[in-house]
């Protein structure tokens, strides 16, 4: 009587280790996913608070929207000559 008793416990044991332990698993893979998407979620916070300020400045700053302008655009105010310096063969490693 005690082996049948042992041998059902066993058998409930595995039908609820087969039935728990996916589940268990899925959980676990849901956790992780939500702990990367929250860590992006707070990059894109502070990336969209640096581009929020970066608009305000180009905006309401002339300067800054004139030095934008020019090292990036390559833009020049009328009558300017922009010189582009090549680096010499030494400098580039050739």
């Amino acid at each position: 009587m005690s082996k049948i008793k042992i041998i059902i416990a066993v058998v409930i044991l595995f039908l609820l280790l087969a039935i728990f332990v996916p589940g268990y698993s899925k959980l676990q893979k849901l956790k992780s996913a939500n702990q990367d998407l929250t860590k992006k979620i707070e990059k894109l916070k502070i990336e969209n608070i640096r581009l929020t300020k970066e608009a305000k400045k180009l905006t309401e700053d002339p300067l800054y929207l004139e030095k934008v302008a020019r090292e990036k655009m390559g833009m020049s105010k009328k009558g300017e000559v922009i010189y582009k310096l090549l680096p010499t063969e030494a400098e580039s490693g050739e």
